[in-house]
């Protein structure tokens, strides 16, 4: 039977001798550098980002207040006109009040015409 290859692979390479404290503290200062420059690259990132929202912001803010005004002032135009058609509409009320007593003062009359020429033909049939 042959065999199967190893699934382990052998390192020729020999350990690393052990590094020194001054290695150590050199090696971590390079390492702080280079998070402090990674972290200056997000603070400027995220500035920038902060920069167009607020820009973003006071031009949604812009065009909502510009809307509210032009729906503000539709609103007192129609609530002017409302007003002065609930004037019109009293006015009218009374004035239709007016007429129809007129016309309650005429309908008696005719009324009374009605039954007046009624008295006379028959009046005038049996004479």
């Amino acid at each position: 039977m042959p065999k199967k290859p190893s699934s382990q692979k052998k390192t020729s390479k020999k350990a690393a001798p052990p590094a020194s404290a001054a290695q150590i503290q050199h090696y971590n200062a390079i390492l702080i550098e280079d998070l402090k420059s990674e972290f200056r690259f997000v603070v400027e990132h995220m500035s920038g980002i902060e920069q167009r929202l607020t820009d973003r912001m006071d031009k949604t803010d812009a065009a909502n207040n510009e809307r509210f005004d032009n729906i503000e002032a539709v609103l007192k135009i129609h609530s002017q006109m409302l007003q002065e058609n609930s004037k019109r509409w009293e006015a009218n009320e009374k004035r239709m009040e007016r007429i129809e007593t007129k016309l309650d003062n005429v309908i008696e009359k005719v009324e009374r015409h009605d039954q007046e020429i009624s008295e006379l033909k028959s009046h005038l049939m049996v004479s």
